[in-house]
């Protein structure tokens, strides 16, 4: 890289200043505070920029060395270099005025849209530490720096563990152990995420199982009372009457009697309520996943299904009574009932 002309519009002491350079080698000298340092420090600038410090560094660092004396709301500059027989300009703003960083081929009159790679390739790869450790020595400092060292030790590892030197290693391992980080801290959430589903899938198992609980309690008590009626209507369905002083000659079967303290319409609520509870069982075995937990409410709904018929078919009004078939034999009238067989004979009528 040869550098062919300095263009300083806003740089210390210097205001729309330029410099060009012949091929070759070129001295540059003058007395004291004549601006040689600065000059020094520009071209450095312009290849890497000028890097601001924090705190109380950043009172003394070159960024506040380097600021314009006349204007310091301009600081800025250009330098013009030669490559491969291209011409290139550098531009850059060193504040926040302007554009931070330019790289035009005026050989080929294109400017470049990536500007930081192609000035980097013109460098050769070489790292500011580098360069000024080596090619760019200052005022008083000809000796080696620990991040020159660091630079050869890096330098030396790579070529070593990748028989490539451009190849950082130690920001490879870093690279990796970033991605493993993020991989981890990805997978933890989407544990969490699965944990928190699962909880949500076990609250609504929970809720449905207790919800049929409650509907296996209410049918055992409705079928405990269905029961008892059974056993009462069965007494007064075959209890028999016989006219206390006329022997065979008063018989009448006595006629059913109403259900006492059971309206139809808690019968009907009974079938509704079972026909509910085998809705809410499907609705279960849809929503609920695992094969065991959806048969075994797959057969709640077939059982609960299957009460409902039931109760529908024991339950439902009955046609006709036994009554009428008393009054065809009595002719309206009980006591008048005789018997139609002779006495003494065989009694057709099996209790």
């Amino acid at each position: 890289m040869e550098i062919q002309e300095l263009i300083i519009k806003k740089y210390g002491k210097f205001s729309d200043y330029h410099m060009t350079f012949q091929p070759g080698i070129n001295i540059i000298y003058g007395g004291n505070e004549t601006g040689k340092t600065t000059i020094h420090s520009f071209i450095k600038a312009m290849l890497f920029g000028l890097n601001r410090g924090r705190g109380r560094a950043a009172r003394m660092d070159e960024y506040q060395l380097r600021q314009p004396w006349d204007s310091p709301g301009a600081f800025l500059g250009s330098m013009r270099i030669r490559e491969d027989g291209n011409v290139y300009r550098i531009d850059r703003c060193f504040d926040r005025s302007g554009k931070p960083l330019g790289l035009v081929c005026e050989t080929k009159n294109v400017e470049s849209e990536h500007p930081q790679e192609d000035l980097d390739v013109l460098l050769g790869g070489i790292s500011e530490n580098a360069f000024i450790n080596s090619v760019f020595v200052s005022q008083m400092h000809c000796e080696t720096d620990e991040a020159f060292a660091q630079e050869l030790r890096r330098y030396m590892i790579n070529s070593d563990s990748s028989l490539n030197s451009e190849i950082d290693v130690t920001r490879a391992l870093q690279s990796l152990r970033k991605k493993k980080k993020q991989l981890e801290q990805q997978q933890k959430k989407e544990e969490e995420d699965l944990e928190k589903k699962i909880a949500q899938k076990q609250e609504k198992a929970d809720q449905i199982r207790r919800e049929l609980e409650l509907l296996e309690q209410q049918a055992a008590y409705y079928n405990g009372s269905t029961a008892g009626r059974g056993g009462r209507n069965t007494q007064n369905r075959y209890e028999t009457g016989m006219e206390e002083n006329s022997g065979w000659n008063g018989f009448k079967e006595e006629e059913e009697q109403p259900d006492g303290g059971i309206s139809p319409w808690m019968y009907r609520l009974l079938g509704m309520m079972l026909v509910l509870a085998g809705a809410l069982t499907m609705g279960g075995a849809f929503l609920i996943e695992g094969a065991s937990l959806r048969l075994f409410l797959g057969v709640m709904t077939a059982l609960f299904w299957l009460m409902a018929i039931g109760v529908h078919a024991l339950f439902s009004p009955h046609t006709g009574s036994h009554a009428d078939h008393g009054e065809e034999h009595s002719g309206g009238n009980s006591s008048d009932l005789e018997p139609d067989f002779a006495p003494g004979a065989e009694c057709p009528l099996n209790f």
